[in-house]
């Protein structure tokens, strides 16, 4: 890559004069890059003890917000099972975490604000008022592991 860079904007004469030959010119490329912009100097973070006192977060309640179920149907727990396995995925979770900016500058008590886009989707199985105790019991504890995972 070449080229010259004269003076930061390369509106000087000599790279005016330049601009009329076949000389590379580039302005921004090439040389050390100018200083920090603005007019403040640079705040150095070693003598700051930058300390998050208070995190604010909207997703509670509820936590994580619950979309409307996954329905399966099937009269029984094996019918229910052979439903959820046609799909690509049992249930949904996931989302986002984004935090508010934290201004610059060298106070010590910092609360930080967060935002959530989660999503929770399990599955709901039609024909769970019909079924047996102990098929309520097995369904339960799927839909529990599921949570968790």
């Amino acid at each position: 890559m070449g080229g010259v860079r004269i003076g930061i904007l390369g509106l000087d004469a000599d790279a005016l004069a330049r601009a009329d030959s076949d000389a590379p010119i580039d302005v921004l490329g090439g040389g050390d890059p100018p200083g920090i912009l603005g007019v403040d100097s640079a705040i150095p973070l070693d003598d700051i003890q930058r300390v998050i006192a208070k995190v604010t977060k909207d997703w509670d309640p509820p936590s994580p917000r619950t979309t409307p179920p996954i329905v399966v149907a099937g009269a029984t727990l094996e019918k229910a099972a052979e439903q959820l396995n046609k799909l690509a995925e049992w249930g949904e979770g996931g989302g986002s975490l984004r935090t508010d900016p934290i201004a610059a500058g060298n106070s010590t008590n910092l609360t930080v604000t967060m935002h959530a886009n989660l999503v929770r989707r399990l599955p709901s199985w039609s024909g769970y008022a019909k079924a047996s105790p102990a098929t309520k019991a097995e369904w339960n504890q799927m839909v529990r592991k599921l949570a968790a995972h």
